[in-house]
């Protein structure tokens, strides 16, 4: 194939040359989904069309493969699948087959198999189970990447050329290019045209002999390739790259290497010289040097291995312990190393594991090996250890699969004749410690050895007889005599047993070890058996004791171990001496008073011990007791016996009934009478049976059909004979039924409700009468129509395990029918107990919608929660269930993010609780430390505000952090915490009016279902939604769609035909609606800042309105004005609660419809601008440097260029066509709308003064247009007044917020101040700046009667330092100059101060100057504009100027007795003329 594209000119170009064949380049790629062929069920020969994009070489090919992936699975964008280009269309046919390999070879054969076209292809990894025997040595390459910057100047074709040498020969047959193809010596790669650093990703298979592996080593030759034939030959390999298969402890290890590629000819590359030099890529490339004509290049080759292979192992520990004869001397290290991965640690552990399970079988070789040789023996406890450990590898989850590798080798290649005796005396010598440990370590080691060698029993006595037998077979002496040692295998296994009972009688060891005996030992006797003599075995080992009391339970479940054994199930003679001794074990823990929750058992042998003991019971009502304990723990673990041995677990469970049905006669016969009744035994045996049936064994509707019918037809449905029994034991208590019907009894009550929802209808028919007995005593008993303890407890058990997931519409339908029809018979109980089953009727079918939704949709399940809470709150009062279930809410709302739905919800739990220290106990886990009211719901109300803050509701915020402080400051008198909640207050508020805070008002929807197609609770209703900030409608319409992909979005927003409403279709209409807000009455004809009265405008409220515009008569819009035609019909919708509220949406309870006439839209139109404007005036009133809404704003009222503004309704409304059709009330309505028109003119003035003002003080560049606006503007108003009169702007505008100006200036003036007053004293610490230094005495004087002198250089530093952007800084670098500035200004102070000069000329008349300290401002105050010259005043004849441009105050001295003399009379400036008037 061509390096390029066959485009026009390259073909043009090549007509007369002849082009390269045989380079192997991308072309195309197709995919086909492999799951969806499996999952598919189709017939053979299926076809699935294939398509083929075209490589274009843009990306690296195995990118270009991903993005093909991506483009099948639709995961790529759409300029991306743009960028494809298909070359067509391949039809494949496949087939199916399911079933053994072995299986659809047989019935397949013409499909699968060599020579019909189909062959079985092994995966590239290691089967799950590697058996012995298993042959493979397959090593894989990954060829990634390659860096040519260095070595070529211009972007070249590269090839390379993979072989496997030994030396300077190349290994033939190496390579295979698919998995039956012809194995080939060499590898080419892919070429991509002019690519400097070219990703071929291609995996190449190699299969090296063995005995040439760790000989052999990869050449990788680089060679340009071109598409002229001619110029192609001519191409010589011009580098190479070389990869040793040998690391430096043994086979190379899969892992990332990159190569260095040396320059070379292509002749220096048939001998192997350049093996010495350094073959993978360093940092530091100076220090290779050139040798022969090969030189070193920064260019490199990056590849990847992987070895799969039985024969050559890359771990060394393994390498060393299978070639331990060559180096015995290090047995012990090489053992040592395998240890070390007894336990699944991380992923290098486990993968050192897996190679230690591919190896399982010549490790075992190896290990018993070792053990064989004689000379060898100090090495004997170390491959003990290691047996054990690699026992435990095995044992683990993840490699369980190798335990049948295990059970193979032991039966079929285990071979080892001497081994058993060895074994034993080493795990005898290990499990006994004769010597006390010399240090901790040293004794944590011998504790895991022991340990470990105990958890490894089994499979190590599996050894042990397997070589028994063998031994057996040959018919030799004793193998004793071989370790010279006289003593005979039965010996040596009662030794083990002494070992062991040894080991459990030794103080200090840990329950660990004890417990793994118990656990491991009767795996044992499934091997001896087959060895020693069974009754031998029964009687001599099982007399296991303990010195732990902990470990009674372990024992016990070591005799029902040893019960199940094969020793008991298949030898007679040996199951009444196991079941002797285990009676005798059970016997004597209950006479030492043993608790009997320890006793976890066998059902048969708790069966036993009911036969055996009672009599020996000192008193019969604790032995019920313990027994009704025993039967408990027995009903409730499951572990006792497999899950597998069903027919067992049966027959456990009928021994249970029987011991149950024997109870319940003792109990009818002794403890039934009124003298006689305990409440205790009867209880305890309703709570027994009720769990007895609710097992999961006896669920037999779970099992399947087969074993469901076995169950029925040998023991029949246990749980109806329970029920059966629980029936009649209730109604023979007779009077003794008042007992039972108390709040202590509320347990018991709802146990016979879980009897009753079991799911078997004549079970139901049998139980659920009993309530009515309950309902009918308790009336007796109270002598009232109302029963609510059974109440009570009927609707907690209800809501109990029908969140469980018990329960169905069956359960419900029978319920209602039988009690329905006992109270219809009973007149005193016919109102109060019809109206109890309507309210379960609907209770339990609001739990079972909840549960078909909760797993489904969120959505779903907030709309049930909240029908179900509404229902605990109005029907059944049940606080209780009501908190449980807004608990429930809030998860859902705190897990979608919906935070201000969350705190809400919290907020009904708050308002329920009070500020008094009563006592409450909480339902939820986070609260258990509350155990006051009070402390629980200053808990809630610091989640619900921060909450609310997450939630941007700072308001309500507000208002719940106003009662935490009123209760701190009025009733606890806590001001500390006062103090950081008005603090938390304070940066609450602050974010209500922070212009850099962003709060966009939450937008709001109407969504309507309509249609039968929706599910029952969408059928045909509207909800409006509160969506999120940005959310938009599309944005819903896609959720909800994506939940409902079948429904219809309706393209109008008309209310729907009823033909829509009847289908059985998913209709869905969408669309946005605005609030309509109630603003406080404390907020009202007021100056609020906008931001604060935004909230109230679309929050805390249930209505909203939708207008919809239409043209009537139709078809009579006019071009130029359509005002004049334009009805509005406006939708008012009320919903069921509140937004925001516990849920983001509401059902639609009410809606009016209201249509406004042309007249009616204009006067809405233009009263909606003034508000719009009224706003803008207050909001503009603040000092803002943004504005550019504001010059929009007026641009498109005052200069209306597209609608016409005033125009269009002086033209619709105000002509004499319109007005001589008009009524009275239109007559109204126009002078109505005039005087809108005319309110707007003053709003629009105060606005053109806010923006002239804003305009010149941040953007002069403004200030034409705000020119042509003012004389656009000025023009209105003239037309305005003289049409319809002049107004005053509204008391509301004249009252300003001044206090927000003055406010903020005095907090920037004080920033100013502090920040300068900061720098001054920094800078000037001891000049006396400081309070109580010289200047503190200094009087307060204005800047004007400064010396000029001074007062310049004070302005010229105080504009400097307006100029910096970091004022501290800078006066930090003006030290000097404000130290020499400041001392000049105090001496001249002083000396005036000090001076006689420095009072009036009047003797009359004294200064006193005020002392105050001087303030240097970096921001000069604001100065009123000068007068003009006719304006301005004189000086009084006692201010004079000196020569030195210094003011100076001269007054005489003064009489203490004589008067001041008068001020001077000021004149009032002549005003200006008046302009003459304009005509």
């Amino acid at each position: 194939m061509d390096l390029k594209d066959n485009d026009k000119k390259s073909i043009n170009k090549s007509k007369s040359e002849n082009k390269t064949s045989g380079i192997r380049r991308p072309f195309g790629v197709g995919t086909i989904s492999m799951k969806d062929l499996m999952s598919s069920t189709v017939k053979n020969d299926a076809l699935v069309t294939l398509k083929v994009y075209r490589y274009a070489n843009d990306d690296p090919f195995h990118k270009f493969i991903i993005r093909c992936v991506n483009q099948h699975f639709g995961r790529e964008s759409h300029m991306a699948q743009n960028s494809l280009k298909e070359l067509g269309e391949i039809l494949v046919s496949y087939c199916v087959l399911n079933g053994s390999l072995d299986l659809i070879r047989k019935t397949n054969s013409e499909l699968v198999g060599q020579h019909v076209g189909c062959e079985i292809v092994e995966r590239r990894t290691f089967p799950d189970v590697i058996m012995p025997g298993l042959y493979r040595n397959d090593f894989y390459i990954l060829l990634r990447s390659g860096n040519f910057e260095k070595s070529t100047k211009q972007a070249r074709s590269v090839q390379v050329e993979m072989s496997v040498r030994v030396q300077d020969n190349v290994i033939p047959g190496t390579f295979a290019h698919g998995e039956f193809a012809v194995p080939c010596s060499y590898f080419r790669s892919h070429v991509y045209y002019m690519e400097k650093t070219p990703n071929w990703m291609e995996w190449v298979k190699m299969r090296i002999p063995v005995d040439e592996f760790k000989k052999a080593y990869i050449l990788f030759t680089f060679r340009h390739r071109s598409t002229t034939q001619s110029k192609d030959k001519s191409e010589q390999e011009f580098a190479f790259a070389f990869l040793p298969l040998k690391s430096h402890n043994g086979t190379i290890q899969d892992d990332d290497y990159k190569l260095i590629i040396y320059k070379a000819d292509s002749s220096k590359l048939k001998s192997a010289n350049f093996l010495p030099l350094q073959a993978r890529h360093i940092d530091d490339m100076s220090d290779l040097q050139s040798s022969d004509g090969i030189h070193p290049t920064k260019d490199y080759i990056q590849v990847r291995t992987t070895l799969y292979s039985t024969k050559l192992p890359q771990d060394p520990g393994i390498i060393g312990l299978l070639s331990w004869k060559t180096d015995p001397g290090k047995i012990d290290e090489y053992l040592e190393s395998l240890r070390r991965y007894d336990s699944i640690g991380d992923s290098k552990v486990s993968g050192k594991q897996h190679e230690i399970m591919i190896f399982l079988t010549d490790i075992l070789d190896a290990l018993f090996g070792i053990l064989n040789d004689s000379s060898l023996k100090k090495f004997d406890e170390a491959v003990l250890l290691t047996l054990s450990s690699l026992i435990q590898i095995v044992g683990n989850e993840r490699f369980k699969q190798f335990q049948e590798v295990l059970e193979e080798y032991i039966n079929l290649h285990f071979s080892q004749t001497l081994a058993a005796v060895r074994l034993l005396q080493l795990i005898n010598t290990r499990i006994e410690t004769k010597e006390r440990p010399r240090s901790v370590r040293s004794a944590d080691i011998e504790m895991k050895g022991r340990y470990m060698v105990v958890r490894s029993l089994k499979y190590l006595f599996k050894f042990i007889v397997r070589s028994q037998k063998l031994y057996k077979s040959l018919g030799d002496s004793d193998p004793a005599t071989y370790f010279a040692h006289d003593i005979s295998f039965e010996t040596l296994v009662d030794g083990f047993f002494c070992s062991i009972q040894r080991l459990l009688n030794e103080k200090g060891q840990s329950l660990t070890a004890h417990a793994a005996v118990f656990q491991n030992l009767p795996a044992t006797l499934d091997e001896l058996v087959h060895v020693i003599a069974p009754d031998v075995l029964a009687q001599e080992r099982l007399r296991m004791e303990t010195r732990y009391d902990q470990l009674i339970d372990k024992r016990v479940l070591f005799f029902n171990f040893v019960v199940n054994s094969i020793v008991f199930s298949n030898f007679p003679d040996c199951q009444k001496i196991i079941l002797e001794e285990l009676v005798g074990q059970i016997n004597s823990m209950l006479e030492l008073g043993i608790d009997p929750s320890l006793l976890i058992g066998d059902v048969i042998c708790a069966y036993s011990v009911t036969q055996k003991v009672g009599s020996n019971h000192y008193h019969l009502k604790l032995f019920l007791m313990q027994l009704y304990d025993f039967i408990k723990i027995s009903s409730q673990c499951e572990f006792s016996i497999p899950k597998e041995w069903v027919q067992l677990q049966i027959q456990s469970a009928a021994t249970i009934l029987n011991c149950i049905k024997m109870t319940s006669l003792t109990l009818y016969s002794y403890f039934q009478s009124k003298v006689e009744f305990d409440f205790d035994l009867w209880k305890s045996f309703f709570n027994i049976s009720i769990l007895f049936l609710s097992q999961p064994i006896l669920q037999i509707e779970e099992k399947v059909f087969i074993k469901r019918l076995k169950m029925k037809l040998i023991y029949g449905d246990m749980r109806v004979k329970v029920a059966t029994l629980v029936k009649e034991m209730w109604n023979n208590l007779g009077r003794n039924k008042s007992d039972f019907i108390t709040h202590e009894a509320q347990d018991v009550l709802q146990n016979f409700l879980r009897m009753s929802v079991v799911p078997v209808k004549s079970l139901r028919e049998e139980t659920l009468p009993i309530f009515y007995d309950m309902i009918n005593f308790e009336v007796a008993m109270s002598k009232t129509s109302s029963f609510p303890i059974v109440e009570h407890a009927v609707i907690s058990s209800l809501d109990k395990y029908f969140s469980d997931g018990l329960g169905d519409q069956q359960y419900v339908e029978l319920l209602v029918n039988i009690l329905s029809s006992w109270f219809q018979r009973n007149q005193k109980l016919q109102a109060t107990g019809l109206d109890f089953v309507r309210k379960v009727n609907i209770f339990m079918n609001l739990l079972l919608e909840l549960r078909a939704n909760v797993s489904k949709d969120e959505i779903d399940a907030m709309i049930v929660i909240e029908k179900l809470l509404k229902f605990y709150r109005n029907e059944l009062n049940r606080d209780d269930l009501y908190i449980d279930y807004l608990y429930k809410l809030y998860k859902i709302h705190k897990a979608t993010n919906n935070f201000a739905e969350a705190a809400f919800v919290l907020l009904e739990h708050a308002d329920r609780l009070s500020w008094e220290p009563n006592y409450c106990s909480s339902v939820v886990l986070k609260y258990q430390n509350c155990h006051t009211e009070r402390d629980l719901k200053e808990e809630l109300y610091e989640e619900i505000i921060d909450l609310l803050d997450k939630g941007k509701m700072w308001e309500e915020a507000i208002r719940c952090s106003k009662e935490i402080e009123r209760e701190y400051e009025e009733n606890q008198l806590d001001y500390v915490a006062l103090s950081d909640r008005l603090e938390m207050r304070s940066r609450l508020s602050r974010k209500i009016v922070d212009k850099s805070v962003v709060r966009i008002p939450s937008p709001y929807f109407f969504v309507g279902y309509f249609g039968h197609g929706w599910p029952e609770q969408y059928s045909n209703r509207m909800f409006i939604y509160r969506g999120n900030e940005f959310e938009l409608r599309d944005d819903l319409i896609d959720t909800i769609q994506s939940r409902y992909p079948k429904s219809t979005v309706m393209n109008n927003t008309k209310p729907p035909d009823p033909l829509i409403k009847q289908s059985m279709e998913q209709h869905l209409q969408v669309y946005e609606v605005k609030p309509v807000g109630n603003i406080p009455a404390q907020f009202r004809e007021k100056p609020v800042p906008p931001k604060i009265l935004q909230y109230y405008e679309c929050n805390e409220t249930s209505n909203f309105k939708y207008d919809r515009r239409f043209h009537q008569p139709q078809g009579t819009r006019l071009a130029n004005n359509e005002h004049a035609t334009m009805w509005i019909e406006r939708r008012i919708y009320r919903t069921a609660g509140q937004f925001p509220g516990i849920l983001r949406w509401y059902e639609v309870e009410d809606t009016n419809t209201e249509t406004l006439s042309p007249l009616d839209n204009a006067i809405d139109i233009v009263c909606s601008r003034n508000a719009e404007l009224t706003a803008m005036v207050k909001e503009y009133t603040q000092d803002v440097d943004q504005f550019q809404q504001l010059t929009q704003t007026l641009k498109g009222t005052v200069d209306p260029a597209v609608s016409r503004g005033f125009s269009n309704y002086e033209e619709a409304f105000f002509s004499d066509s319109f007005l001589q059709n008009a009524n009275s009330a239109e007559y109204k309505q126009v002078a109505r709308l005039k005087d809108l028109m005319a309110e707007q003119i003053p709003i629009l003035e105060k606005l053109m003064v806010l923006h002239g003002n804003l305009v010149d003080t941040y953007q002069p560049t403004l200030a034409p247009l705000h020119e042509d606006l003012t004389s656009i503007f000025y023009k209105l108003k003239a037309d305005v007044e003289e049409k319809y009169g002049r107004r005053t702007i509204s008391s509301s505008l004249q009252r300003l917020p001044t206090s927000i100006i003055r406010r903020e200036t005095r907090l920037r003036r004080k920033s100013t101040v502090d920040q300068s007053r900061i720098s001054v004293e920094d800078t000037s610490s001891g000049s006396g700046s400081r309070p109580g230094s010289a200047y503190q005495d200094i009087p307060e004087i204005p800047m004007k009667t400064l010396p000029k002198k001074i007062r310049s250089e004070s302005r010229i530093s105080m504009k400097k330092s307006r100029r910096q952007s970091r004022p501290t800084e800078w006066l930090l670098d003006k030290t000097d100059t404000i130290r020499e500035t400041l001392n000049k200004t105090t001496q001249e102070l002083r000396r005036q101060i000090s001076s006689d000069s420095f009072r009036s000329k009047s003797p009359d008349h004294i200064v006193r100057p005020s002392f105050s300290k001087v303030e240097l401002r970096e921001h000069a105050i604001p100065m009123r504009p000068r007068r003009p010259k006719s304006q301005s005043r004189s000086r009084p004849e006692s201010w004079a100027e000196s020569d030195n441009s210094i003011l100076k105050i001269y007054s005489p001295p003064l009489s203490p007795d004589e008067p001041p003399p008068p001020l001077p009379i000021k004149k009032a400036p002549e005003k200006p003329p008046k302009p003459p008037k304009k005509n």
